[in-house]
């Protein structure tokens, strides 16, 4: 089936709005490579798919820290909770601002995220981009960490709208994997990956910056 102009677009949050910059200066500063941020978030996807396939659910919060002290055994709790507390204090991307003014001059915006919808709201008023969004849809309502296909459709069920008619926009293959799986219409933006991975759903549109997969959502024909 051709893909069709979504009826609203929801965004990821972490990576795709917002930059792990300040998470990543704050880890340089405990163990003197901020490299390791990488290696950090792969452990907590890792972790959370896990834990999820195996039937289970740990908040953002919890596995980031219980992660990072896998990962900084030697550091304090002090240490710890300093660099996990960096996630309250992210920073949106360049292309955010225009690509949420966008999406939300067209159709409704919501943000689907891994995260508390608290901290996600914060992180939205600080950057002034709350005034885009119109809900701020968690992964904690049902329990279920993207890529399960329970955390789209709920985001679909809060907008009284079929799977298909919503759009996720987002930087990481596995969750336009995700989310295309669960039968919702899909963008990637490539400006993290670079390139996709052969083994993920093809994306309904794809662009280097969140502003053009934005518009290329939004020229697709009507339903």
């Amino acid at each position: 089936m051709a893909p069709a102009r979504p009826a609203a677009l929801a965004f990821d949050v972490v990576e795709t709005l917002f930059s792990l910059a300040p998470v990543r200066r704050r880890l340089a500063e405990l163990t003197g490579d901020g490299s390791l941020l990488d290696l950090w978030f792969a452990w907590m996807l890792r972790d959370a798919f896990a834990i999820g396939c195996a039937g289970g659910y740990v908040t953002f919060s919890r596995l980031a820290r219980a992660t990072l002290g896998q990962l900084v055994p030697d550091a304090t709790d002090v240490a710890l909770d300093h660099v996990v507390e960096g996630f309250s204090l992210l920073e949106p991307h360049p292309d955010a601002a225009a690509a949420l003014e966008a999406a939300a001059a067209e159709v409704p915006v919501v943000t689907l995220t891994n995260g508390s919808a608290d901290s996600t709201g914060e992180l939205l008023r600080r950057a002034g981009l709350d005034r885009h969004v119109s809900e701020v849809i968690s992964v904690e309502e049902v329990q279920a960490w993207k890529p399960r296909p329970q955390a789209y459709r709920h985001a679909a069920a809060r907008l009284d709208l079929e799977p298909a008619r919503l759009a996720l926009v987002a930087v990481h293959g596995w969750d336009v994997h995700g989310a295309k799986s669960a039968g919702c219409s899909t963008g990637w933006c490539a400006r993290l990956e670079g390139r996709l991975s052969t083994m993920f759903n093809v994306p309904d549109v794809s662009g280097h910056d969140l502003l053009t997969v934005v518009e290329r959502l939004l020229a697709l024909p009507g339903p």
